[in-house]
């Protein structure tokens, strides 16, 4: 006989055989009873979750003839049977995946009208019904919201959010949420027993786990564990097998960072390095440890004894393990990132974290806000912010600042955030941060200026006593004098170029210095050849005087080309968006170029971008639709308002792009189906 695979093999096939999805068996089974049945469901939920299974289930349910309660499906009739063996003519499933053209799926509803032929309903199940095109949709919905009375829809999905808001305003919906560790491990230990396959707990566990809430996910692993494990699947074949890293090894990192033990830590990590083991992985292997270990803090039944450890210690390396697991998917090399994770672990716990209490640390009395200041590891910007706060006051693991409501307008959660870790690191304790408006002027750089006068003072004074430069002074009529710090100024030709290089758009005073730097201490060639670029292109490109486009042409191509309509004309910011939105290639009318919004800070008015030249265009009668595609920000949205009032018309259309694109967002940096939506969707100005 052939072999069928586990995942096939024990498929749920009744409601009361489905595991992890109750609520919705039970709504099921009550539109069942009830015989309150919708004429559409959508089944949504990540991958093996049971949305095709339920499906099934569900029809079999609908057309069984023999069974007394309609929630329960006799699996014996001859509607049952067709369904499970895959022969019934009024139950289609289809692949929406292989069969999304919009002719097929109007192939397929062709057959609707028909009545079924020995079932009380013809139903169709649709499978991955987002990959549908957009034709094939708009070609539902009409069927989707009348459908005959003898019809039934059932669709499946992994990626709700593509299916369009008009089809799921039409159906039932059912979201399959991911399997919990403990209903994949019960459900393992039952078809297992059934198999008489030998086993231990921890290996069940560990396969749960890797299902990642997946039925079908765990049934492959063991599928694939089984033929590896020659009688008896154990945690440690599995480990070898998926090329995970042992529970021991684990354990050993954590012991190593609680007992500052930098040498075991380096050995834990070579064998990382040795197996091949995903860093990332052991980084979150080891945060589920850790939060076994918080848990356990909590029942006096459990023995983790070598890993006991200060609640709040445990909770600031947790914290920066978390903090450092978002880099793994950017870092070149993730091993080293891993070493410096483990080595800063280390380096915020107090020596003997085992005994002793944060609580003993550095308390509110030795803590002293402006001279601690320079001993937090914070990054230029926020170090310059916080030189300016002063500290309110200082209470258990909170702590409130004062700062000017003009800086207290500016910082972000980033900031404060970065704030908080520093300061919990410094204090060895997790500490709050708060800030609110103060004038108060004990602040670290207050402090700082102090300190440099009292220097600057006490050796002035050291000067005055030496009397070898007293005798100097008097002979040749001298006096001391204060120098401010030596500042080196940039040459004047040099300052030029820095300032030049400034009125390029996002390029402030300190990138223009280092794209200076970097021209002119590059390769001379390359500086030189972007010169002579940039001087060819200022000679020889201009504007079109039809539709102001950057081109070498008095008239750029897209005006020349007789094929586009001259009477629906995109307006846009810059040139650049036309390029967008050609690439597109969905658009065959003309554009008009403002070169900017309307800005009355920045000295931009109609005539500077050219409104006169569009609203003459407009109100000449040619053009029969105006397409405002601009940014959504306050600039953008004035310009629009500006347009629609002096360009409106009964003969001219004026729409805009519809929402979509990011508030304030920049157009040029929109995705291209963002826009295109946007494009094809947009609205009529009122």
């Amino acid at each position: 006989m052939t072999y069928q695979v586990l995942a096939r093999k024990w498929r749920p096939n009744t409601f009361d055989e489905v595991v992890g999805q109750d609520y919705v068996v039970k709504a099921l089974k009550g539109a069942l009873d009830l015989e309150k049945l919708p004429h559409a469901f959508i089944f949504s939920g990540t991958r093996g979750t049971g949305k095709t299974t339920l499906a099934r289930i569900l029809a079999k349910a609908i057309n069984c003839s023999n069974s007394k309660k309609k929630s329960q499906p006799c699996r014996k009739c001859d509607s049952c049977l067709s369904i499970e063996n895959g022969s019934a003519i009024d139950f289609q499933e289809v692949d929406a995946a292989s069969r999304r053209g919009v002719e097929e799926t109007k192939e397929l509803l062709d057959s609707v009208p028909y009545l079924p032929t020995s079932s009380p309903f013809k139903i169709y199940l649709l499978d991955e019904i987002h990959m549908l095109s957009k034709e094939s949709f708009n070609s539902l919905l009409k069927t989707l919201e009348e459908p005959p009375e003898h019809v039934v829809f059932l669709f499946a999905t992994t990626e709700i959010d593509k299916v369009p808001p008009t089809v799921l305003s039409r159906c039932v919906q059912f979201n399959l949420s991911a399997m919990k560790v403990d209903n994949i491990k019960n459900q393992l230990q039952l078809i297992f027993d059934e198999e008489k396959i030998k086993y231990d707990e921890n290996s069940l566990i560990k396969l749960s786990s890797l299902a990642r809430g997946s039925m079908r996910d765990a049934l492959t692993l063991s599928e694939k564990v089984i033929s590896f494990s020659e009688g008896k699947i154990t945690e440690k074949k599995v480990e070898e097998l998926m090329g995970l890293p042992s529970s021991e090894l684990i354990q050993s990192i954590l012991k190593s960072i609680i007992g500052r033990d930098s040498k075991k830590l380096i050995e834990n990590i070579e064998e990382v390095k040795i197996n091949f083991y995903d860093p990332e992985q052991i980084l979150i292997d080891l945060l589920s440890l850790i939060q076994e270990v918080a848990l356990s803090q909590f029942d006096e039944k459990a023995d983790l004894s070598d890993l006991s450890i200060e609640p709040q210690n445990l909770q600031l390396i947790y914290d920066l393990g978390i903090s450092n697991l978002e880099y793994f998917k950017l870092s070149p090399k993730p091993e080293s990132l891993l070493t410096m994770t483990f080595l800063k672990m280390i380096a915020v716990l107090p020596e003997s974290s085992k005994k002793k209490s944060l609580n003993t640390n550095k308390d509110e009395t030795d803590f002293s806000w402006p001279e601690d200041f320079s001993n937090l590891d914070l990054t230029k910007l926020t170090a310059q912010f916080m030189s300016h706060a002063s500290m309110i006051e200082y209470h258990d693991s909170e702590m409130h600042f004062g700062i000017n409501q003009e800086r207290l307008n500016i910082i972000t959660e980033n900031q404060i955030k970065e704030v908080e870790d520093a300061l919990s690191i410094l204090l060895k304790k997790k500490l709050k941060v708060s800030f609110k408006p103060s004038d108060l002027t004990e602040t670290p750089f207050e402090f700082e200026k102090i300190r440099s006068q009292k220097e600057s003072k006490q050796a002035e004074d050291d000067l005055k006593k030496d009397s070898s430069l007293n005798e100097m002074l008097e002979k040749f009529d001298g006096k001391i004098k204060k120098v401010s710090k030596i500042s080196m100024k940039f040459s004047p030709l040099l300052s030029d170029l820095i300032k030049s290089l400034q009125v390029l758009p996002g390029v402030g005073p300190k990138t223009a210095k280092r794209m200076a730097m970097s021209l002119l201490g590059g390769d001379e060639a390359d500086a030189k050849n972007l010169a002579n670029n940039l001087s060819r292109a200022i000679d020889l490109i201009g504007t079109c005087q039809n539709c102001r486009v950057l081109s070498e042409d008095q008239i750029c191509s897209i005006c020349n080309d007789s094929s586009r309509d001259n009477t629906q004309v995109c307006v846009v910011e810059n040139t650049s968006q036309v390029v967008q939105i050609e690439e597109l290639g969905g658009f065959k009318g003309i554009y008009f170029v403002l070169g900017g919004y309307l800005s009355p800070i920045e000295g931009r008015g109609p005539n500077e971008i050219g409104l006169s030249e569009l609203n003459s265009k407009a109100l000449s009668g040619e053009i029969k639709e105006l397409i405002l595609a601009f940014n959504s920000s306050l600039e953008g949205e004035a310009t629009a308002q500006y347009i629609l009032e002096k360009c409106s018309s009964d003969s001219l259309n004026i729409t805009k792009l519809a929402q979509g694109v990011p508030l304030g967002g920049d157009l040029n940096y929109v995705d291209s189906n963002t826009l295109r939506h946007a494009f094809d969707s947009r609205q009529k100005l009122l």
